[in-house]
């Protein structure tokens, strides 16, 4: 994997992380000054992070590859997903904790930052974003 593309994994997998089945929205969008709770609906978001993260700890990274969007997917194969993962996160194939933040919602994006441990306490804050 060239740098160019190591490059943008790293950014969209820690700043513009969504997730299936939400899908992204056209653009990243900046939140307004004053963000809405989600509401509700943080227990869903919350479901398809936990959804992941539990593929994770599986190790059955197909699975995790499986849940991000279509624009993830388009920018990055399974291959390069799993490469980044296992070099780069590795602490995600071995949580043990998923602490989620608050939920935030700005028009037709939320975004929730979840904080992921393993057992010796080590963590890895992720920066969740999803489209409507």
């Amino acid at each position: 994997m060239n740098r160019r593309i190591f490059n943008r994994a790293l950014i969209l997998l820690i700043v513009l992380w969504s997730i299936y089945p939400l899908s992204y929205s056209s653009a990243v969008q900046a939140f307004s000054k004053q963000p809405k709770s989600c509401g509700i609906e943080k227990g869903q978001l919350i479901s398809v992070i936990n959804t992941q993260m539990a593929a994770f700890k599986s190790k059955n990274l197909p699975k995790a590859y499986s849940v991000t969007s279509k624009l993830f997917k388009s920018k990055f194969s399974q291959k390069d997903f799993s490469n980044l993962i296992q070099k780069y996160y590795p602490l995600l194939l071995v949580n043990t904790r998923v602490a989620p933040g608050v939920c935030l919602r700005d028009g037709n994006q939320a975004q929730i930052i979840v904080q992921v441990f393993d057992a010796k306490n080590n963590n890895l804050a992720l920066n969740y974003k999803f489209g409507y």
